[in-house]
């Protein structure tokens, strides 16, 4: 596994890194990219995006280099290299004393669901130190869609309680769950520490221990170049 640095420009500026310092709170995002789209269109989501949020949890970036999309040294890009670059995370420099300690953990082997194959799924993460001093364990994966059997599902959602009751540290697991995550997909919330927290089928299963202030979907459809997905943010007290 490797850690990608986004490059490009480096000089500060203060209308997105300030809401970062500022506030008492960290804003986290998650999306699916949906990796058919070209650069630009995924260029344009993010530009659209990246002030809007401290961590970005993404989804379908197998394809390509996040950090090919970001393009900016003041965020750090975690992802992988090959099939287990298929999940990212993002993390605004300015909004953490640090971030590092990449993991990713295979989930599930590909699968012929229903004639649309998935590739193996994982989980990635990164480990992150507050301004304060504290620890957050930030997670991006994505779930089976429709067409797989309740049996894989449930597999990856197993793999996942086991993930999730290794880490001792808070937590927020970011997903494209395809299943509504207020449903609580794969019963995670109700047999870990965790709650679900989301917008349709894309949202998060947040650390109990964590103060949340509030769980937005932003924008609508027409205003981003993914497909039938919309980044929804969580917003964190610090």
């Amino acid at each position: 596994m490797t850690t990608s640095v986004a490059t490009g420009t480096s000089h500060a500026d203060p209308a997105r890194r300030g809401p970062a310092r500022s506030g008492p709170v960290l804003r986290v995002v998650t999306l699916n990219v949906f990796q058919d789209l070209d650069a630009a269109q995924h260029r344009h989501d993010w530009k659209r995006l990246r002030s809007r949020a401290d961590v970005v949890l993404l989804q379908e970036t197998a394809g390509f280099r996040s950090a090919d999309m970001v393009r900016s040294r003041r965020w750090k890009v975690f992802q992988a290299a090959g099939d287990r670059g298929e999940s990212a995370v993002v993390v605004r420099r300015a909004a953490v004393r640090s971030a590092g300690g990449l993991q990713v953990r295979r989930m599930v082997s590909g699968h012929d669901c229903a004639g649309a194959a998935i590739g193996p799924r994982f989980v990635v993460s990164a480990r992150l130190v507050l301004d304060d001093g504290s620890h957050l364990r930030v997670a991006s994966t994505h779930l089976p869609h429709a067409g797989c059997s309740d049996a894989v599902y449930h597999r990856m959602t197993r793999h996942l309680r086991t993930w999730v009751r290794h880490h001792r540290q808070p937590l927020v697991l970011g997903a494209d769950w395809n299943r509504r995550v207020r449903s609580d997909p794969g019963g995670l919330g109700a047999s870990t520490r965790l709650r679900p927290r989301g917008v349709g089928i894309d949202g998060f299963q947040v650390d109990r221990r964590l103060r949340v202030r509030s769980t937005t979907r932003l924008g609508h459809d027409a205003g981003w170049a993914t497909s039938d997905h919309e980044p929804v943010r969580v917003t964190l007290r610090r």
